[in-house]
């Protein structure tokens, strides 16, 4: 839905001066990211699309005016480690409170991630550029992690028959258990991907389909 939508809000976002697209970008955030916090979801869910247009946004004003913030990266590390346990001390808070169910993860997701993201965003641009080969290789697949996880039909599959922690009971071991999972879904999300990418080429896939709709163009 975004990659459809890119061009025209690009359209929108250059035609605003820097104090509109600042306020666009505030107005965006807190709609996207602190309303379903707090249960209100009529501008979208903790996951949707609505959370995906502020952090294209946050990207799309970084390029376009800049955003430098006069302290000390240790500032930006220690904040980035703050958000970060007081995100995870909400999932031992609320998971108690709450019995873990419900919303006990609420503040995993909207304003707090948005945050770390814009933060690690704002020390990786600050540091000297450099190539590595792993890294690259994986990043250019990453997208297919997003793709799959996300996926309204995988979310059952993989979070209700393959790993279900529902049954774990202490906070630190989910933590834990959640970190390795995503770790073993994004590499093996990023095999698949780099599969389909070495069939695509040998059954010249792509090239079929660029002649396929060169030719319905032409017939049209």
């Amino acid at each position: 839905m975004l990659m459809l939508l890119v061009p025209f809000i690009n359209k929108v976002v250059d035609s605003l001066n820097k104090k509109e697209y600042l306020i666009l970008l505030i107005c965006v955030t807190i709609f996207a990211g602190v309303f379903p916090i707090i249960g209100n979801r009529i501008f979208g869910q903790e996951t949707g699309f609505s959370i995906l247009l502020a952090v294209y946004l946050f990207g799309g004003y970084i390029r376009k005016h800049g955003l430098k913030i006069k302290v000390s990266s240790i500032y930006i590390y220690v904040s980035i480690i703050v958000i970060y346990m007081g995100m995870l001390s909400s999932l031992v808070i609320l998971g108690k409170l709450t019995s873990f169910s419900g919303h006990f993860d609420r503040f995993m997701y909207g304003i707090f991630p948005l945050i770390e993201s814009v933060l690690i965003f704002l020390l990786v641009i600050e540091l000297k550029p450099f190539t590595n080969k792993g890294i690259n290789t994986i990043a250019s697949s990453v997208f297919s992690t997003y793709l799959v996880t996300q996926n309204h039909s995988m979310v059952t599959i993989i979070w209700e028959r393959i790993f279900n922690v529902s049954k774990l009971e202490n906070i630190f071991l989910i933590i834990l258990t959640g970190f390795g999972i995503a770790v073993f879904l994004l590499l093996l999300t990023v095999l698949i991907d780099k599969v389909r990418i070495f069939l695509f080429r040998k059954l010249k896939f792509e090239e079929s389909v660029l002649k396929l709709v060169d030719k319905i163009i032409k017939n049209n």
